[in-house]
């Protein structure tokens, strides 16, 4: 008897430490004002948009009404062009006037386009400058393979002659792409398990750059980095809100200082967004924090998510699965 008390109390532990916990709001719920459907599952997305079941794409400004090469998925939309691939590194470029179509033999994961030149960041975590034009390629650089990468992986972004590649193993690597000679190695994560630069963004003179557990900013000639677990990020004019790990909201001046921070109990933020006045996240259980801009007022909507869905936010909306809602 006492040893199958005994297994019984271990079970009883071991049972007890493994059952997940989940947000539950204590708030009274809303439902929201408008969900609108869209014609078909989202199966892919980038840091840009995302491709659905029947090939058509989301960009910011919605969705297409043209549709991708068939087994193609959509990357960026750069320089007037939608640049999509496959997964044997075949890279689309159509735009208006052409239709072209590169195969570089090696999985691409994020790309962008300035004039003739592309930027490329491959799977095995290789950057590349690409003339278009001579179909010559005019840098390439081999880094650290990366082995975990975050789904969320950001596209290189062009500045006035430099281009800044997010790297797969925390690092942001600057090159002139008028003379294709590296600038600088900005080291923002380099030790962390998964690390690749999930979002690189330069918002008014301020580069924004994070992988899941630090953020960097770099504004008027000064760096800034700090530790958060990151879930999800989004910039609202001058200040940065993230979505952390243990069910945070958390608002930051472009610094990194914190301004305020708001917790929700066992939260698990699957996106965060924001609109002209609120911040919006969305918990695994299809909860909707809606809060607005200064963590003070709340309101929490229900949403139908279901946690095996796609989702993201994009623009000034947030994707479910063949849904979509308008934030503010």
């Amino acid at each position: 008897m006492k040893n199958l008390a005994f297994i019984l109390t271990i079970i009883f532990i071991y049972s007890g430490c493994s059952s997940k916990q989940y947000y539950k709001p204590t708030e009274q719920l809303h439902s929201y004002k408008k969900i609108s459907t869209i014609e078909d599952d989202i199966i892919d997305y980038s840091s840009t948009g995302a491709t659905l079941e029947n090939s058509k794409y989301i960009l910011k400004d919605g969705i297409s009404k043209l549709s991708l090469k068939d087994g193609y998925k959509f990357l960026n939309q750069s320089d007037n062009t939608i640049l999509s691939t496959n997964n044997s590194g075949s890279l689309s470029l159509k735009n208006k006037t052409d239709d072209q179509l590169i195969n570089f033999q090696t999985k691409i994961v994020s790309v962008a386009k300035k004039d003739n030149i592309l930027a490329l960041v491959f799977a095995d975590n290789s950057l590349m400058l690409y003339n278009i034009n001579n179909n010559q390629t005019k840098y390439k650089e081999y880094l650290n393979e990366s082995v975990l990468n975050d789904i969320q992986i950001a596209s290189p972004v062009f500045l006035e002659n430099i281009v800044l590649f997010p790297t797969l193993d925390g690092r942001i690597i600057l090159v002139n792409y008028k003379n294709f000679n590296k600038i600088k190695n900005i080291n923002i994560d380099p030790k962390g398990q998964i690390n690749n630069i999930i979002y690189l963004s330069n918002i008014k003179d301020t580069l924004v750059a994070a992988t899941d557990h630090k953020i960097f900013t770099f504004v008027n000639a000064q760096a800034h980095i700090k530790d958060f677990d990151i879930m999800h990020l989004t910039v609202k004019g001058k200040y940065i809100y993230l979505a952390s790990l243990d069910g945070n909201i958390i608002k930051l001046d472009q610094t990194l200082k914190v301004i305020k921070k708001r917790k929700f109990k066992f939260a698990k933020f699957v996106t965060i967004g924001h609109g002209d006045n609120f911040i919006y996240a969305l918990d695994t259980q299809g909860y909707l924090v809606s809060v607005d801009d200064k963590l003070n007022d709340l309101i929490i909507f229900e949403l139908p998510y279901d946690s095996d869905e796609k989702v993201f936010s994009l623009g000034s909306r947030i994707y479910f699965g063949d849904k979509y809602i308008d934030l503010d």
